[in-house]
């Protein structure tokens, strides 16, 4: 990512990850229709932080931007998400929540005041499709081979 970018707001307040309290990284990648989107992202839980409506404006680049960093950090050493998550903004428990999107089922603990959403690095790359879950056919095949 260039670092000469300019980003389209101030920095917002350092955001602290639901799931080890430590200051999440921000990340600015490319949004639609122009301009960039400040995304706050840990490395070690393996989750992202989406603002209100910031994951819809993701730019193609900037997802694979995002995709480049998870990469990048894919040898770090991981923490166990803990039962209970709370919202990095409001400090309310996030809610687990299960949706159907285009590329399948996907998971992510959400804000009931609509703060925003925190989603693991797997669900996320599934609701970009980057990953899929196999098919049934795909399994039978597996399972006759093993």
């Amino acid at each position: 990512m260039n670092d000469n970018l300019q980003h389209d707001t101030v920095a917002t307040p350092v955001v602290t990850c639901p799931g080890c309290s430590a200051p999440m990284q921000a990340e600015f990648f490319e949004r639609v229709p122009t301009g960039n989107l400040e995304i706050d992202i840990c490395y070690p839980c393996c989750t992202v932080w989406f603002d209100h409506m910031e994951s819809a404006q993701l730019a193609p680049g900037g997802v694979i931007a995002l995709f480049k960093k998870i990469h990048e950090h894919e040898s770090d050493k991981r923490h166990v998400l803990p039962a209970r998550l709370p919202c990095p903004r409001c400090r309310q428990p996030l809610k687990l929540t299960n949706d159907i999107v285009k590329s399948g089922r996907v998971s992510y603990y959400r804000c009931g005041e609509r703060h925003g959403r925190l989603t693991t690095f797997l669900h996320f790359l599934r609701e970009k499709k980057f990953v899929r879950n196999l098919t049934t056919s795909e399994l039978d095949s597996i399972r006759a081979k093993v």
